[in-house]
């Protein structure tokens, strides 16, 4: 979690061995950074929590304060704060979280709630990803616009020759391979946390 977007923008481009952005600019690079940061959210979601409220005695939370969220919500704990933790059974339905009570909340009673969300990489402020997911993005950034690069050159007299275009293409490909090989590795590890949550009726 140490790089702005500009940063990681840098290291593409240099990984590219074009950090005079003569090739591929800034603004392009940028964009191909926000698709592969959806990439690594499917696979590694960012794992977070919410304090939210019940409105009143219904057994019902509102999840509108689950920002960014990714499928449905991972684990609800209410009572808070106990120990052992009390994590609960609910249902999701209809952007509403259920609990699985058989007692009425407290109005006004707090409750956790975990959910995956969407990484975020914008401006100045450091990034969500960690230090392997960084060098993923910029790993699939970089296929990606090698991909491009090699399309362009079709029906072109690239320098180095026709063979560039294929040596580009090969070369993407297989980088992009072996990120999506290590993303699914570290994809299990969050994976198996999730769907170990313990809970209690």
């Amino acid at each position: 979690m140490g790089y702005t977007e500009a940063g990681l923008i840098n290291l593409v481009s240099t990984a590219l061995m074009d950090t005079g952005t003569a090739v591929w600019g800034t603004a392009h690079i940028g964009n191909e950074l926000q698709q592969n940061l959806r990439v690594i959210s499917r696979y590694r979601p960012v794992l977070a929590l919410s304090t939210v409220t019940f409105a009143s005695t219904a057994k019902e939370l509102v999840s509108t304060a689950l920002t960014s969220m990714i499928g449905d919500p991972v684990a609800l704990e209410y009572e808070v704060n106990k120990d052992p933790k009390r994590y609960r059974n609910f249902e999701f339905r209809d952007g509403t979280v259920i609990p699985d009570i058989n007692f009425a909340p407290t109005a006004g009673a707090t409750a956790f709630i975990w959910y995956n969300k969407a990484h975020t990489l914008s401006g100045t402020a450091t990034n969500t990803l960690d230090p392997e997911e960084e060098r993923i993005i910029i790993q699939l950034t970089v296929a990606e616009l090698q991909r491009q690069k090699g399309g362009d050159l079709i029906n072109t007299f690239p320098r180095g020759g026709p063979r560039s275009i294929v040596d580009f293409r090969e070369t993407a490909k297989e980088r992009r391979e072996e990120a999506m090989q290590d993303l699914r590795a570290i994809s299990d590890s969050h994976h198996h946390m999730v769907q170990d949550w313990p809970q209690v009726q």
